[in-house]
């Protein structure tokens, strides 16, 4: 990605930059574990690849949870094991790993924290949106959160529910990304 990004804005010129964030899931042992389940083994799932993008002023590396509580994994960071929901995060310690854990462990990689939070499945429980992020702020250190509601972010939505547009789901090519971008 961050090659495409680099050719894209030699081929454009200093006036028309691109940027991309990649929200990235924190731990290192479900990352491993989905690599080799869901991808082809390849460590694709790393973090060795954080800092470069970083470095490279084309791409942000921001949070994606601890572990997804995806349903692949043997166990996740929620109570119950309910896996493959993230409005199953209902309590302190659930969204203590989710969110606190998770912002540390990139870090630990990085250097500093991640500010912005991209929720798994595009969702949240009402207990994370109301209580959690806005009471715990000092803890998690997150500035806002995206869902996947697919619309330009305005001033009066609530800052841990912005809407965000998801390449796969809202566009699929080149010329899907541009017409969305023409008709904000």
């Amino acid at each position: 990605m961050i090659n495409i990004l680099r050719d894209f804005n030699e081929r454009n010129g200093s006036t028309d930059k691109s940027h991309a964030t990649s929200f990235v899931i924190s731990s290192p042992q479900a990352r491993s574990s989905l690599d080799k389940s869901g991808l082809i083994g390849k460590d694709w799932w790393g973090d060795q690849w954080w800092m470069d993008a970083v470095s490279s002023g084309v791409m942000d590396v921001e949070c994606h949870s601890w572990d997804h509580v995806h349903p692949e994994l043997e166990n996740v960071a929620q109570q119950d094991q309910l896996k493959g929901d993230f409005r199953q995060v209902k309590t302190f310690n659930d969204a203590e790993f989710q969110f606190t854990k998770a912002g540390e462990y990139i870090a630990g990689v990085l250097g500093n924290r991640p500010s912005l939070f991209a929720y798994p499945y595009g969702s949240a429980s009402d207990y994370v949106v109301n209580q959690y992020l806005p009471n715990y702020q000092s803890r998690h250190h997150f500035r806002a959160a995206f869902t996947t509601e697919p619309k330009a972010v305005s001033k009066s939505d609530n800052k841990w529910l912005l809407p965000r547009f998801v390449c796969g789901h809202d566009w699929r090519s080149p010329e899907e990304l541009k017409a969305i971008l023409d008709s904000i």
